[in-house]
């Protein structure tokens, strides 16, 4: 599983990355770690297209998945 820092970069910019690298089958799961508001503002882009991605929000981390089709 990869793991990506949130704090490095703009959440949106994050988001594409992993939702690349998930979507086209490069990786399983992407776990993202950060601080709240970066996950926070991450899940909510994720969760904009829910049939396209399965996202699990925890305090300190997000994991990415593939959504079920």
């Amino acid at each position: 599983m990869m793991v990506v820092i949130a704090n490095m970069r703009f959440p949106a910019v994050t988001a594409q990355d992993v939702g690349r690298e998930v979507y086209h089958g490069r990786q399983e799961a992407v776990c993202i770690v950060g601080d709240e508001r970066s996950l926070s503002q991450i899940a909510w882009i994720f969760q904009r297209v829910p049939d396209m991605f399965e996202v699990q929000r925890y305090s300190t981390e997000l994991i990415v998945r593939r959504g079920r089709r």
